[in-house]
């Protein structure tokens, strides 16, 4: 029996949880052979975009004049940037600066996050350049002392990128680890420190 319109669901003042009851898929501009399930973007008060792009073999993902981030959670995919071809398998990510250039071509069936936002530009510092790398190469640190919490930080922590992106592992005891892929808006002053 399905009861429809009750969910797990919430959407708050400070934050929303989905659960995949409530995803609904979508096409988005640039995307063949792919969908997006949006999590959240400025619709919903956000500075940003978050969605999962499903794509089937082949399929891909176009352009944006933001700033992306994408991370393959299952599949791989191929990151034509240019002129360049970067091959991302499972837990492989690319940062891309605003304006960049770009496509992304499923090699197969695949999973990928994806993080937009456009750029806050700040003349004393020079903005980002492309970076590729994987989830594995990356030393993870415990959360505040908590070894059962280990988070890796994807993006440098430098003042030149306006975002973060963590991956928590979260163990319980006695239960299998939880993974989340953590995004982060820096609001930064003029000489790169952080608001609080």
């Amino acid at each position: 029996m399905h009861n429809l319109g009750q969910s797990r669901s919430s959407h708050q003042r400070n934050h929303i949880l989905q659960t995949p009851d409530t995803f609904v898929r979508t096409a988005l501009p640039g995307m063949k052979n792919a969908s997006a399930i949006v999590h959240i973007g400025p619709a919903l008060g956000a500075a940003f975009t978050e969605y999962t792009a499903e794509f089937e073999p082949k399929g891909e993902l176009g352009n944006t004049a933001a700033q992306r981030f994408i991370y393959v959670m299952d599949g791989a995919v191929a990151l034509e940037a240019k002129g360049e071809r970067h091959e991302l398998g499972a837990r492989g990510y690319a940062y891309l600066p605003e304006g960049f250039s770009h496509r992304v071509v499923a090699k197969e069936k695949s999973r990928v996050a994806v993080v937009e936002k456009q750029y806050e530009r700040n003349a004393k510092i020079e903005p980002p350049h492309l970076l590729v790398s994987n989830e594995n190469a990356i030393s993870a640190h415990a959360l505040d002392g908590d070894s059962d919490l280990q988070v890796k930080c994807l993006l440098p922590d430098e003042p030149q990128f306006d975002f973060a992106v963590n991956t928590m592992v979260y163990q319980p005891v006695g239960k299998v680890p939880a993974k989340y892929l953590i995004y982060k808006n820096w609001n930064r002053h003029p000489l790169g420190e952080q608001k609080k």
